[in-house]
């Protein structure tokens, strides 16, 4: 029964409905980090991700807090900046994937650059995905709804 979906957020909504069987809605929710240096650019992606997903956002600016956060907090999925100072995605991605939990889950990296040398890194340390800025909202919704049904599908086999 086709809803008018596309067919990755469909799968999406059921990777968030089958992870929790009998939670109710609040505990089923997705939850997402959100990470960019502009807090500006947290809170539109923040946006992006509730308008899309219902998801629940942790909105962070700083990469080392977001590392800390990350050891005791788990996500569903992580929407990181490229260019941020201290540490950047590369970085933070290398680092993350080494957490208990956060082997496979989805790492969206979102920056201004097009650039094949940080995508081919980003991809080395487990970056799933990119998404040049300004994101739409489609754009956003179907990459991360895709690759949340890679993982949904993992999970279940």
């Amino acid at each position: 029964m086709p809803s008018g979906e596309p067919a990755a957020t469909q799968a999406a909504g059921e990777f968030r409905g089958s992870t929790r069987p009998g939670a109710d809605r609040r505990s089923a929710m997705m939850k997402f980090l959100i990470l960019d240096d502009v807090t500006t650019n947290c809170a539109i992606l923040g946006r992006l991700a509730r308008q899309a997903f219902e998801a629940e956002t942790v909105r962070m600016t700083n990469p080392i807090d977001a590392l800390a956060l990350c050891c005791c907090e788990r996500f569903d999925a992580l929407i990181i900046d490229y260019f941020m100072p201290d540490m950047n995605g590369v970085e933070f991605s290398r680092f993350v994937r080494s957490l208990d939990g956060y082997r496979d889950i989805p790492i969206i990296m979102v920056t201004t650059a097009d650039e094949q040398k940080i995508q081919s890194d980003a991809r080395e340390v487990g970056v799933t995905d990119f998404m040049t800025k300004p994101v739409c909202m489609v754009q956003f919704r179907e990459r991360l709804g895709a690759r949340l049904a890679v993982e949904g599908a993992r999970r279940m086999h």
